[in-house]
């Protein structure tokens, strides 16, 4: 708080200026899962690559570019948050933003769609997340020269592995760092006002 000293008829008093901290609008952002993973909605990345699945379809325009923040957040974005794929953990179903669920039961480089769930087998170490398919093929990102694409590939593959994030929107409270007062003292006589000027950051 600062404080503005008042005179008036010869008598000095003090006046605190109080300011509330506030409530910022919400702020959005897409968080890396590392330890439990739950059913629900994600977002499935390559950190390496910086890029995230687009609509669970095979090819090489389904991939999102990603920015990441200072703290290790995927920046959102509509198009991201439209690209989120619904995971069910109890029947290993992944449904895509595509409106089907992707799997692949061969032992060969591609991925299926199906209208009816399909199984996979899904488990996340630290922060590596594995989705097998029924074949024995795993879900990597290959760079396919600067055109990621998302593919169930060899599980002895190179390509990048996936993570995987959630979708977070909070409330920031915005904490006043300084607060100045001009002028800091004041002397009134009767029938005369002063204007002060307070200035508050952030």
């Amino acid at each position: 708080n600062e404080k503005v000293t008042i005179t008036y008829e010869g008598k000095t008093t003090e006046v605190s200026i109080v300011v509330t901290p506030k409530s910022a609008e919400k702020i959005k952002y897409f968080e890396k899962v590392e330890s439990t993973l739950e059913s629900g909605k994600y977002l499935i990345v390559s950190d390496v690559e910086g890029v995230a699945w687009k609509n669970g379809v095979q090819g090489s325009v389904n991939a999102l570019p990603v920015t990441f923040d200072a703290n290790g957040h995927i920046v959102y974005t509509s198009d991201l948050f439209n690209a989120q794929f619904t995971f069910n953990l109890a029947d290993g179903s992944i449904l895509a933003p595509s409106g089907k669920y992707i799997y692949q039961d061969e032992d060969k480089t591609g991925v299926k769609a199906s209208d009816t769930p399909m199984a996979n087998t899904i488990s996340l170490s630290e922060d590596t997340l594995t989705i097998q398919g029924e074949g024995g093929r795993v879900l990597k990102c290959n760079n396919n020269g600067d055109k990621p694409t998302f593919n169930f590939y060899s599980s002895t593959s190179t390509y990048s592995p996936i993570n995987i994030y959630k979708y977070v929107e909070a409330s920031e409270v915005i904490h006043p760092t300084l607060v100045s007062v001009t002028p800091e003292s004041v002397t009134l006589e009767a029938g005369t006002s002063k204007t002060l000027s307070v200035s508050v950051l952030p």
